[in-house]
């Protein structure tokens, strides 16, 4: 019998978890935590975003997107204004300064990405990436067959 720490959802929770750690702890350095990070990189990518559509790319819930926009609307890291094709929307980007944050910790990402993987061939890497795909895909047909057998 496998070890608990062997079964490849504990593994991978792990694995994670141990990842996003080391991250977050350095980015604190630098005034950020790994959710700001994640939302300043999504927001520069659309240039402007709204709550909704943010969250559902962080998968994370609105209500948890709420607080993190209000701390980075505090901290002077994104604006919020009416979306003009739809009123009852703000439309999110980035403030000067979150542009120049986002530039700031891109180049921290880089690095991390490069000290992450530097001991694994890319070969392995591609591998790697294949493999995290077909899990996840197999996972969520596993949870859509599972839930419609209490249908």
């Amino acid at each position: 019998m496998k070890r608990f720490e062997e079964y490849l959802p504990i593994a991978t929770s792990t694995a994670a978890k141990a990842i996003n750690d080391a991250f977050n702890n350095v980015v604190l350095k630098y005034g950020l935590t790994r959710s700001q990070c994640v939302a300043l990189y999504y927001i520069y990518l659309a240039g402007a975003i709204n709550q909704k559509d943010l969250a559902k790319k962080m998968s994370i819930r609105e209500s948890t997107m709420t607080g993190l926009l209000d701390r980075m609307e505090r901290d002077g890291l994104i604006d919020r204004k009416l979306d003009e094709e739809d009123m009852r929307r703000k439309a999110i980007s980035l403030s000067k300064k979150g542009e120049e944050k986002y530039g700031e910790i891109t180049q921290v990402t880089e690095e991390f990405v490069r000290e992450a993987t530097c001991k694994i061939d890319d070969k392995d890497l591609e591998i790697y990436q294949k493999v995290l795909d077909q899990v996840v895909e197999s996972t969520l047909d596993w949870q859509d067959r599972k839930i419609k057998s209490f249908e």
